[in-house]
């Protein structure tokens, strides 16, 4: 009987031993997995922090860009509504456009308020080249001017810089395409 617990003790004895070998080796690749996994989170969480931060930022930048892009989008759609009054109310420096003096008073105070529209929203060549149509035609009024041609030339320059602006850059439109029609 003694000695089966001496085997018991050495059979013991060797299970503990081999059991300490086990989770030495196991438990040693065991914790350094884990210890990997652990580091592995931690650098995930860091990069999810990062990859929010700008999914963030750049919804910020994308919501200012549509901002810009819906304001300029409506100064166009304005602009071009200014254009379109402008290139009708300009006519009245023409010669023969509106014979009849109420029609002509009436032109002349669309053209007054498309003026002034177009100091709001035309760019300043626009606006230069509109005063020097101006001016001419103050200086030699459109009923008295042997000079139509130089009149039409300028409301040319005007009205193709007026369509380019407003969205076409590109315009092979002469002068020449221009009807001035008298009634």
């Amino acid at each position: 009987m003694e000695e089966i617990e001496r085997i018991m003790d050495w059979l013991i004895l060797v299970s503990i031993w081999l059991l300490s070998v086990v989770i030495y080796f196991s438990g040693r690749t065991y914790f350094n997995e884990k210890g990997k996994n652990l580091a592995t989170r931690e650098d995930i969480r860091k990069i999810t922090e990062i990859v929010e931060s700008i999914r963030l930022q750049n919804n910020q930048e994308i919501e200012l860009l549509k901002a810009q892009l819906n304001n300029t989008s409506e100064a166009l759609v304005r602009r071009r509504d200014v254009y379109e009054n402008l290139g009708g109310s300009i006519r009245i420096f023409i010669q023969g456009q509106f014979p009849d003096q109420s029609l002509r008073l009436q032109r002349q105070q669309e053209f007054l308020d498309s003026y002034i529209s177009a100091w709001l929203w035309a760019p300043d060549e626009n606006i230069r080249a509109l005063n020097a149509f101006i001016y001419m035609n103050q200086r030699e009024p459109a009923e008295d001017n042997p000079k139509q041609r130089k009149l039409k030339d300028a409301f040319y320059q005007v009205i193709v810089g007026l369509r380019k602006d407003a969205g076409f850059p590109d315009t092979e439109l002469k002068l020449e395409d221009f009807v001035f029609v008298q009634f």
